[in-house]
């Protein structure tokens, strides 16, 4: 083969690639029509959709190569813990999504909320939720509301509370235990001031305080 025959065999190649990747990337039949997902405990299907609709119409392959879905999920959904995602050709994406698990359940005044191990509070959107290992989250009561507002609750809030839980399954491990502050404050250095009851059952008080 001359030289000359060789440069234009590889023009042809180069064209009939380049070819093929703009029919993958620009082709009507490869825009996502459709983006289906499981259902979840603490996100509504309407604040999904707000944040899936906007990549209807965009090209399938590109969309998956950048990762712009999961990306914005975990960014702005703080109650996802991960995500897979899966494409269903010609115009599908399959999200499977996985939400934090709730550590804690802090009763307030008209108000139950349950908080994940980091201390994302997930049920803020929807309140009636369904949950699969009720008999393993803490109960805790006297937490004044003011603590528990935003997205989380504060790191020092998260801190006292693992503290304690961690002391519970260390000195008293498989017991079921409801935590109950009588008084809960912060202080001008930033510290909590409290004092706690631990109940056992429900009806066995252990005292504790600072």
């Amino acid at each position: 083969m001359s030289t000359k025959n060789k440069y234009i065999w590889i023009f042809i190649l180069v064209l009939i690639v380049l070819s093929s990747i703009s029919i993958f990337i620009f082709h009507p039949y490869f825009r996502i029509k459709q983006i289906a997902y499981n259902q979840q405990n603490y996100i509504s299907n309407q604040n999904l959709n707000k944040h899936l609709n906007k990549y209807l119409e965009k090209n399938i392959f590109l969309t998956m190569f950048r990762n712009s879905i999961k990306k914005e999920l975990l960014k702005t959904l703080h109650q996802i813990a991960d995500i897979s995602t899966s494409i269903k050709l010609p115009n599908t994406i399959k999200l499977k999504i996985k939400e934090k698990k709730p550590l804690v359940s802090f009763i307030a005044p008209q108000k139950t909320l349950l908080i994940s191990q980091d201390g994302t509070i997930l049920n803020n959107e929807i309140e009636n939720v369904r949950i699969d290992n009720l008999d393993k989250i803490m109960i805790i009561r006297g937490i004044p509301l003011k603590y528990l507002q935003g997205i989380k609750i504060t790191p020092l809030l998260l801190s006292k509370i693992t503290t304690i839980l961690n002391l519970l399954e260390k000195y008293f491990p498989n017991n079921s235990f409801q935590i109950e502050f009588l008084s809960f404050e912060l202080d001008k250095k930033h510290q909590f001031q409290d004092r706690i009851i631990i109940w056992k059952n429900d009806t066995m008080p252990i005292k504790l305080g600072n």
